[in-house]
């Protein structure tokens, strides 16, 4: 039986536009009703959540228990996981996206006094291998609430990829859920209609 991950990107924050990473920047209005309509979507999926883990950052907890809570959850029930933190931008934080290089997407670019995103995929890899794994090989339903950089390497360990993905990055917009089912050995597939 194929474990299924349910993943929500957090909702946006008062920082939008900006590399957030480590600040903890609170969700805005809008971010808000990203989370609630998370909440609706993993409701209409009909899935039962088994086990609901997220990063330690305040507004992807808030993202957590939003949604937990609109799908008829405990919304306090999420597992809160260092591992699954934003990537740490460093002399980036708090600066306009914009305004820097475009080599911040590599796998291995570090932003002055930041980190890698090959340290991301380090860090959600242990995660994986020891918390998200064995619930999947067991059939469980799994929701994860965290970063976009965060769930794109949580999917690339997942899916067995190790390498430089080639400034690759999954478009999930913020408060977007996405459904796949999980295969040993053959990583995420999506599940049609659950997008």
């Amino acid at each position: 039986m194929a474990g299924r991950l349910v993943v929500v990107r957090h909702g946006k924050t008062v920082a939008h536009g900006t590399f957030v990473g480590r600040s903890d920047a609170a969700l805005s209005d809008l971010g808000k009703e990203e989370a609630l309509r998370a909440g609706d979507n993993l409701k209409h999926t009909g899935l039962n959540i088994d086990v609901a883990f997220t990063a330690t950052s305040q507004r992807c907890i808030d993202t957590a228990q939003a949604t937990l809570q609109r799908a008829g959850y405990d919304g306090n029930s999420a597992i809160k996981i260092g591992a699954l933190v934003a990537r740490d931008y460093g002399r980036f934080t708090g600066r306009c996206i914009d305004e820097e290089p475009q080599d911040w997407l590599s796998f291995t670019y570090r932003p002055p006094g930041g980190e890698t995103r090959q340290e991301v995929h380090a860090r959600v890899s242990v995660f994986c291998s020891s918390r998200l794994q064995p619930l999947l090989d067991g059939g469980k339903t799994v929701l994860v609430v965290a970063s976009r950089t965060s769930i794109d390497e949580l999917k690339r360990v997942l899916d067995g990829q190790n390498r430089d993905p080639t400034n690759s990055r999954l478009e999930l917009q913020h408060g977007e859920l996405r459904v796949y089912e999980y295969y040993p050995g053959l990583g995420c597939k999506p599940v049609c209609g659950a997008q």
